[in-house]
């Protein structure tokens, strides 16, 4: 298994701290490497706290973990299990009366699988071939299944609680998520970010540049991801992190 990884994690233009935390874990011996985005949620009281500490305790677990579960599955369920560990930390110490939480978009690599578990707005987009989309699901208001039987899509759109999170690490009681893994394709080019991202360089825009991963040196197209961002104001926290897959 051979990776390649570009990564960034900025403050943007207008915010004064940085709510992002992403962390970068590879062990070629192992053939194992994962990946994280955490957004901490913005306007909320300690944001900025939760996500590094979704970062930091998905770190901690690994190098205190040296034996790593034999399928992507197993090892899904176990980071599945850390998560909720972190979530209920965050839960029991900072949410008396406020609310802390934040986004987490994490990807890993397990021999020919990769695993993905989601919560929040935080995106994984993966790139095989020419064929480029996202494939996690935004947790927001919109897209729960009671409101798009309810709205039509432009009422949705005009609604006060479109883009609203639903689910974000710390900030409820039970935790939604969403996981799942799958095989890996030599080529494939994944890319992890927190709304700072799409949303100020645009979906379409960051899919057409994500296509040429492939073969551009991902440095390069990070710095062109981010530029369009800060041609657009950057007024959120931004981070990126591409990665790309060779057999």
């Amino acid at each position: 298994m051979k990776l390649t990884v570009s990564s960034v994690c900025d403050t943007g233009k207008l915010r004064r701290k940085n709510q992002d935390a992403i962390l970068v874990y590879q062990d070629e011996e192992k053939s194992f490497a994962l990946f994280l985005v955490a957004d901490g949620m913005g306007g909320h009281t300690d944001g900025e706290r939760a996500s590094r500490t979704i970062a930091l305790g998905i770190r901690d677990w690994l190098n205190q973990n040296c034996c790593l579960p034999g399928s992507a599955s197993d090892m899904l369920c176990a980071v599945r299990d850390r998560m909720l560990q972190i979530h209920d930390y965050i839960w029991t110490h900072w949410n008396q009366q406020q609310i802390c939480g934040s986004t987490c978009a994490l990807l890993f690599f397990l021999g020919t699988s990769y695993g993905v578990f989601s919560v929040g707005d935080s995106r994984v987009y993966r790139c095989r071939q020419l064929r480029c989309s996202a494939i996690t699901r935004d947790d927001v208001w919109e897209n729960q299944r009671e409101i798009i039987a309810q709205y039509q899509e432009k009422e949705l759109r005009m609604h006060p609680d479109y883009g609203k999170l639903v689910h974000a690490v710390g900030s409820e009681q039970t935790l939604g998520y969403s996981m799942f893994t799958d095989t890996l394709c030599d080529g494939d080019t994944f890319a992890l970010c927190s709304d700072g991202i799409y949303k100020m360089c645009g979906d379409g825009y960051l899919k057409r540049k994500l296509r040429f991963c492939r073969w551009m040196d991902l440095d390069k197209a990070r710095n062109q991801i981010v530029a369009s961002v800060y041609r657009n104001g950057a007024k959120d926290n931004l981070s990126l992190i591409l990665v790309r897959y060779m057999a």
